[in-house]
């Protein structure tokens, strides 16, 4: 993959709908210290001709990748008409070369759980993080909410 991406993923579905409140993932490779990157994840019910009448909804993200740090910020959500669900969760899987020292969402630091934990986000609440030292990939998750997040890396 190439550094510097923003990657979303779904689980896969055998038709659009089979799965309600599925989860987003976004793989992030960060590139080279003070490299910024966005991203829109544009969404909408799948299954009507209503994008065609601008129903729809898009969620801004971005990041910034420092020398001992990796912030990943959903900024804006622009609802036209459409929104996902309110309970879904997001997710991140953060490519990363070593464990990070600690993760924070809105600067608030959480504790490491196993990857059971950040496997299944449609199932919790409550933000969780884990480190797969075999892939490199920081797993994080957290409950989509209206307001901007930020979930800080510290490297």
């Amino acid at each position: 993959m190439k550094r510097g991406s923003i990657i979303p993923e779904i689980p896969v579905q055998q038709y659009i709908g089979e799965k309600k409140n599925i989860p987003v993932w976004f793989n992030v490779f960060p590139a080279v210290e003070g490299h910024n990157a966005d991203f829109t994840l544009y969404e909408d019910d799948g299954e009507t001709h209503d994008y065609k009448k601008d129903i729809f909804g898009k969620t801004k993200m971005k990041y910034i990748s420092a020398n001992d740090f990796v912030n990943f910020t959903v900024v804006t959500k622009d609802e036209r008409g459409w929104s996902p669900n309110k309970n879904r969760n997001f997710g991140i899987k953060i490519h990363l070369d070593k464990a990070p020292k600690y993760v924070s969402i809105d600067s608030i630091k959480f504790r490491q759980t196993g990857p059971d934990k950040t496997d299944k986000i449609t199932k919790s609440k409550a933000a969780a993080w884990s480190w797969d030292k075999l892939t490199g990939i920081c797993k994080i998750t957290w409950q989509e909410n209206v307001s901007t997040t930020t979930v800080t890396v510290k490297r």
